[in-house]
């Protein structure tokens, strides 16, 4: 059997792109999601005739998982049954800076299971430093005083050994961890209902900046007001789920902005965008914006990742905001 780890919307494109492409049979959907109900929205988009089996399980460790070795370990032995139920013969890892792939990672290697790579986002082609402050050298070194046996889950990408990469731009992917690369088309379901409905020309994909404390919620409003102040166009807004209804409604008391309908709001991104006659996407480090920057040259694409890194001391975001720039150069960041 081949095990897909699902994590998001995208990842469902690229996963059915190597099955079709690549004609590959019996295979599993790992759906690595804490919101069932948000997932289960999104599996109306998978091609069942693809997968034998869809699979749940939560990813969420919870704070300073690292020094809980029975949480650890009980999620070890998980994955472990896991594989051996499905008889897994090749296993396709998304995200190797999370935890739960790493432990698959090395019960795969233990196993001798083959493994290989794909995309579910732009993560794929970068890298974090975590160990970049105090606190993380602290955790890190208490990680690997206590359990070793889990010292692995520090590991960076190029650590990790995989046989193929599948992305949509492997000529980006800079890691040597790979024997293969292949490339997979993007593509994505073209709907006639839906596009008598998107008429909008700009859209907005916002982000949950402070409820995820990359900037506080003042910085955060201030940098929006300058971006619409100069933006003279109607303009649609797509929220995230994970933004507060406080932000939400403030924004939409405050500002001349237009929200997409509860409907709309539960698209993914993409979709919408490749139904719709959309002139203008706008957002802040969203992976969306890379791949319509690259596939829908006629679109114009404009970040505020600037100005958050301007304004913020997340690595994370440095990170994607010099990727970015280097390899995105249709973007305009203002």
């Amino acid at each position: 059997m081949n095990l897909f780890i699902i994590r998001n919307w995208f990842s469902i494109i690229s996963a059915e792109r190597i099955i079709n492409e690549k004609n590959k049979k019996n295979n599993i959907a790992l759906v690595a999601n804490s919101n069932i109900e948000y997932f289960k929205k999104m599996e109306k988009y998978m091609n069942k005739d693809l997968w034998k089996n869809i699979e749940f399980f939560n990813p969420k460790l919870g704070k300073f998982a690292f020094l809980n070795q029975e949480k650890l370990l009980k999620k070890y032995n998980y994955f472990k049954k896991i594989l051996k139920k499905y008889n897994t013969s090749v296993i396709y890892l998304s995200n190797l800076d999370s935890l739960e792939e790493k432990m698959l990672y090395k019960i795969s290697k233990e196993m001798k299971i083959k493994i290989n790579i794909y995309e579910e986002g732009t993560n794929l082609y970068v890298t974090f430093i975590y160990n970049n402050n105090i606190i993380d050298k602290i955790k890190s070194k208490i990680r690997n005083y206590l359990y070793q046996e889990y010292s692995f889950l520090t590991y960076q990408k190029n650590n990790f050994k995989a046989n193929t990469l599948y992305s949509f731009f492997p000529e980006k992917y800079k890691f040597t961890n790979v024997i293969n690369k292949e490339k997979i088309n993007f593509d994505i379901k073209q709907s006639n209902d839906l596009k008598k409905f998107l008429k909008f020309k700009s859209l907005f994909l916002s982000r949950p900046l402070s409820e995820d404390r990359i900037i506080n919620r003042k910085l955060e409003i201030k940098i929006l007001e300058e971006f619409l102040s100069n933006f003279n166009r109607d303009i649609y807004f797509k929220f995230h789920p994970r933004e507060s209804k406080e932000k939400i409604e403030f924004i939409l008391k405050n500002y001349k902005i237009k929200i997409l309908n509860n409907k709309l709001q539960e698209f993914p991104a993409e979709y919408l965008i490749y139904n719709s006659g959309i002139e203008n996407l706008i957002g802040y480090e969203s992976g969306t914006l890379a791949y319509i920057s690259e596939f829908k040259k006629d679109i114009n694409v404009y970040s505020l990742l600037k100005k958050i890194v301007e304004n913020s001391k997340s690595s994370y975001l440095k990170t994607f905001y010099d990727f970015y720039r280097k390899e995105f150069k249709k973007i305009i960041f203002i």
